[in-house]
């Protein structure tokens, strides 16, 4: 029999388990402190999300470490565009019960997963796949300093009821309907903020937002031939048209330092997101040149600046590090991203 290892800063329940058939990997289950708890039995719970991929945020109540590798199977994975990776849960069995959870838009009513290890044919086969997943929908609320080694703490309330979905057995991505009644949850996110800050004592002055999350619970398997970890390669989602900027851009893949290569009154401009309010800034001369607020939604962008005066881009793309916005009247301007 192998050894099993205790990793240090980690619950006791946070073994590993040794698998067959590769040689002599040790495969740590990686247990945060809430460890896969049932659905909401508190006023509050913690959702810690260990991984930031673009603009999705994930965690999970278990994975894999292979050789001190801890991103290997992590659930930032799943958001990585690429079907060779994988979220693996952490737990001796198939998983069943073992919950992962991530970051999504306002109205989502979809999730498009890849199932299984989609890397190859035979590995989907030797591992198990995704039968039946129960989802649901959280309000999670942080605040700037709610950061531990383990990643951002979110205290989040449940916002809609379990639903089941069905997964085929295929590794080809397939679209499940995830129809949240998204009317039911207040966009204003005052009054919990407020109940937040009390209730978890965080200091005045200190930025707080919410985030919406959907939690999904692996309730049934298709068995792999050799393996029992349960894997998921990718998951995303249709961006709602009303939070798509040009080219169907969500407004954090715009967000940055742009440098106007022709076109633009300005010679840099800085789209930002703080807190979740978003700033935007120009500059001319090196000397700040307008500054305001910038909304994203139906494919376009708007600059509104505090001066009163305003642009609307209708149109465009971002390829790379390239962007060019499009105004109705067919004027373009061409920005490349500046280093950080």
């Amino acid at each position: 029999m192998k050894p099993r290892i205790v990793p240090v800063g980690l619950p006791p329940a946070a073994v590993p388990r040794l698998m067959p058939g590769l040689v002599l990997p040790v495969l740590v289950a990686v247990l945060l402190a809430m460890s896969a708890p049932a659905f909401a039995q508190e006023h509050w719970r913690q959702l810690v999300i260990s991984d930031v991929v673009g603009p999705v945020g994930a965690g999970a109540s278990s994975w894999l470490v292979e050789n001190d590798d801890w991103g290997k199977y992590a659930p930032g994975n799943l958001f990585d565009g690429s079907k060779d990776t994988a979220w693996v849960e952490g737990v001796d069995g198939d998983g069943l019960g073992e919950q992962v959870w991530f970051t999504v838009d306002r109205e989502t009513d979809d999730l498009i997963v890849t199932n299984g290890f989609a890397r190859t044919q035979a590995l989907f086969h030797k591992n198990n796949r995704l039968k039946r997943l129960e989802a649901t929908l959280w309000v999670g609320a942080t605040a700037e300093i709610m950061v531990t080694e383990l990643g951002r703490i979110y205290q989040a309330r449940p916002a809609s009821g379990r639903i089941t979905l069905f997964l085929a057995d295929s590794p080809s991505p397939q679209t499940l309907a995830l129809p949240l009644d998204w009317d039911a949850v207040p966009e204003d996110p005052g009054p919990m903020i407020e109940e937040y800050r009390a209730v978890f004592e965080v200091p005045d002055g200190e930025d707080c937002w919410v985030e919406y999350l959907v939690c999904l619970e692996i309730l049934e398997v298709y068995p792999g031939t050799v393996y029992r970890d349960t894997c998921i390669a990718e998951i995303s989602w249709t961006l709602p048209s009303e939070l798509t900027g040009p080219g169907g851009r969500r407004a954090a893949e715009l967000a940055g330092i742009w440098m106007a290569e022709s076109g633009a009154e300005w010679e840099q401009l800085r789209l930002e997101i703080q807190s979740g309010v978003r700033l935007f800034e120009t500059y001319r001369g090196g000397s700040l040149h307008d500054a305001g607020l910038w909304y994203v939604g139906e494919g376009h962008l708007a600059l509104e600046s505090d001066a009163g005066a305003s642009w609307t881009y209708v149109d465009g793309t971002l390829t790379g590090d390239s962007l060019v916005l499009i105004e109705e009247d067919g004027h373009r301007e061409r920005y490349v991203r500046a280093g950080e």
